[in-house]
């Protein structure tokens, strides 16, 4: 039962990373007293001009990322449970120090080469659910060995 519950947890904290991030985006929030919208108008009219929209996509992105792991992560045994905590528990701080340290403003000669924020989470996350797949798989066919010795 208590693999259960760490499993939806997982799968809540997925929603309520994805939930902050179209806080920090703005549009959703909009019609509340504290969003994070601060108005803009231009020809076709009023719109939301949040400053934090580079981090809410990046934090919209990371949701979806750990969604998807929490999918996967429904039909792992408690081995590969354990093992992809231990993976995460390497990955995720690296990676938010990488994504956090993408400039936010332009640079004439880096716009080519640096990524927005929400491309540098996807290009981290692709790697983190194809690593919560392998060691779910790998997990599962350890399982099966096991119980036909």
């Amino acid at each position: 039962m208590k693999i259960w519950i760490l499993k939806i947890t997982l799968l809540l904290a997925a929603g309520i990373v994805y939930v902050m991030g179209q806080y920090y985006r703005g549009p959703w929030f909009e019609n509340f007293s504290v969003n994070a919208c601060r108005y803009g108008v231009d020809a076709q009219g009023m719109f939301c001009n949040s400053p934090f929209v580079d981090t809410g996509l990046a934090l919209i992105a990371a949701g979806q990322i750990f969604a998807i792991a929490g999918l996967i992560l429904l039909f792992a045994n408690k081995e590969g449970l354990r093992k992809w905590l231990w993976m995460s528990a390497a990955y995720l701080p690296l990676g938010a120090l990488i994504v956090l340290n993408i400039p936010t403003e332009s640079h004439a000669w880096a716009i080519s080469l640096t990524p927005s924020r929400e491309h540098a989470t996807w290009l981290l996350g692709y790697p983190y659910i194809l690593l919560t797949l392998g060691i779910v798989l790998w997990g599962w066919w350890r399982g099966q060995e096991r119980s036909t010795t």
